[in-house]
């Protein structure tokens, strides 16, 4: 949020809204996906021009803690292309739901835009013309939810170490074990592979390289299939006491298999690679 309003924010926009966000006074929330999981951006809520200003229609999905949010940062489609808008969180019209979710620690929201009402001053950017910025803001955001991912593997493969060392069976650590020694080898290798996509991506993004899309994509892709594999290998690994409330595992476990859909699920990146490479 705080990318897109510095890169094409308005001055009002920036004065408003920027630092209040950069102090952690206020927080703000991106409503890209469509309550099916596309996040291209316009799909969802179409807005016409109306009374001045533009009224926005529809619904969007997955948006992480919009009940929390002061701002809401909506991806639209304009007549001439997609558009951006910035509106407070209590404009008439705009309500958000909680939805329920498999991961404990934040909350996913349905927003819904019942003919409301922006002004030309909500505008990010030019209506009609933010498809580049969209697509910038979702390659910072992939790379954030792939750096997320990754530390969440490497937390989930050094805990796993250190139980296969600690855990005693039939007289001896199951670390000794070779069916251990073959899940932690092939969890070593996920989280080795995801690393090294998430720093590439990273680098491509930072630095606006031409393949930084595709760079994005892949390291989401490849970081998501990963995080489930390494989650439920590590599950193998501590058996039983995995299963439990008391242990902390399934909180990691939740948040990988939440964090290989937000922001596009591995399948929806390997056919956005394919669309920019023009197949």
């Amino acid at each position: 949020m705080v990318a897109a309003l510095a890169a094409d924010g308005s001055e009002e926009q920036q004065a408003k809204v920027l630092p209040a966000l950069a102090a952690g006074e206020e927080a703000a929330a991106w409503a890209v996906a469509d309550p099916a999981g596309d996040w291209s951006g316009p799909a969802g809520v179409e807005c016409r021009p109306a009374d001045g200003g533009y009224r926005l229609t529809g619904r969007k999905g997955l948006v992480i803690d919009a009940h929390r949010a002061d701002w809401i940062l909506v991806t639209a489609a304009a007549p001439g292309g997609p558009a951006q808008f910035l509106l407070p969180a209590s404009t008439p019209g705009l309500t958000v739901r909680v939805m329920s979710g498999l991961d404990l620690s934040r909350k996913l929201c349905e927003v819904r835009f019942d003919d409301v009402l922006a002004s030309p001053s909500a505008v990010v950017g030019s209506p009609g013309e933010a498809g580049a910025a969209i697509s910038s803001q979702l390659q910072v955001a992939c790379v954030l939810a792939v750096a997320e991912t990754v530390g969440t593997m490497q937390y989930l493969f050094d805990l796993s170490a250190q139980y296969s060392k600690d855990r005693i069976a039939f007289g001896r650590p199951i670390g000794s074990f070779q069916a251990i020694k073959h899940q932690l080898a092939d969890t070593s290798l996920a989280v080795e592979l995801s690393h090294a996509c998430a720093v590439g991506a990273a680098v491509a993004v930072q630095a606006g390289a031409a393949g930084a899309a595709e760079a994005a994509s892949m390291a989401k892709a490849l970081a998501g299939d990963a995080a489930v594999e390494v989650a439920h290998k590590s599950w193998q690994i501590f058996g039983g006491i995995s299963y439990t409330w008391e242990h902390d595992f399934h909180l990691y476990l939740r948040r990988l298999t939440a964090d290989a859909t937000l922001y596009g699920s591995p399948s929806w990146h390997r056919e956005r690679i394919c669309q920019l490479a023009g197949v």
